[in-house]
């Protein structure tokens, strides 16, 4: 009777939690060569970059902890840093590193939030993966996220590609941080819609597709506000270094 207790109770003893460190090395293994493949660099502290001429495409692991889940939960999230987008009022100034912008996903203008294809039943968590100490649970996500590289994951990022799909998207899309979209590549696509996105971002974007005659518009509308536009006309003036960027901008688009 002795033997039999002590190996239900050992059936029922709650599993270890696998590290958090073992848990990004194994998503950072199970990513790393297609997204490599792909033009990214290695991960470093959960982070991969991939550099261009015009801007900088992440992709992060976050553990950001909800109440109801162990520290070694993850989420994956995608940014796109347009490199030629000066400071906002906020952000401040981007880190530089080896002559490239290194910007983090939480400081992208374009960001998207990776959402699970299945449920679990251990959270009701749409974006974070519950691991605990399972390590089915962990090759299970590892699966996952490696199949949407293909088919999510990189057609987020080429979707943006085009100059005037990047401009409609900021003169007239609506952000989905809820996951609302049915078209899984943009479902979780934010950070877009506010003040500067729709006018700073966009008129420099409309620059660069060559719509000069937009690009005035809404680069004008910013001067003429003297910054970003809040709750209740609330003005938050943009940093100097970004107001002659925006006069610069100008000149060349009435050029």
């Amino acid at each position: 009777m002795t033997g039999f207790l002590k190996t239900l109770f050992a059936k029922d003893r709650p599993r270890e939690l696998i590290a958090r460190a073992t848990v990004q090395k194994a998503l950072v293994d199970a990513l790393g060569p297609p997204l490599l493949a792909a033009g990214f660099g290695h991960f470093t502290a959960g982070r991969a970059l991939r550099h261009t001429e015009h801007w900088t495409d992440v992709i992060q692991i976050r553990f950001v902890k909800p109440a109801h889940l162990p520290g070694n939960s993850p989420s994956l999230h995608l940014g796109r840093h347009l490199d030629f987008v000066p400071e906002d009022a906020i952000g401040g100034p981007m880190p530089m590193k080896e002559g490239h912008p290194d910007p983090k996903e939480d400081q992208c203008q374009l960001r998207k939030t990776l959402y699970k294809r299945t449920r679990q039943r251990e959270t009701s968590s749409a974006n974070v993966w519950y691991i605990g100490g399972d390590i089915g649970q962990l090759a299970a996500c590892a699966a996952e996220w490696t199949k949407a590289i293909d088919d999510e994951i990189l057609p987020w990022f080429a979707q943006f590609d085009c100059w005037d799909a990047l401009l409609e998207l900021l003169l007239t899309g609506q952000p989905d941080i809820e996951h609302h979209s049915r078209d899984r590549v943009f479902s979780g696509t934010w950070n877009f819609g506010n003040y500067f996105s729709r006018h700073v971002v966009a008129g420099l974007v409309a620059l660069q597709a060559g719509h000069n005659d937009v690009a005035v518009q809404r680069l004008e509308k910013a001067l003429h506000d003297g910054g970003v536009v809040g709750k209740e006309g609330r003005v938050f003036p943009l940093p100097p270094v970004t107001i002659i960027q925006i006069r610069q901008a100008l000149e060349k688009a009435r050029a």
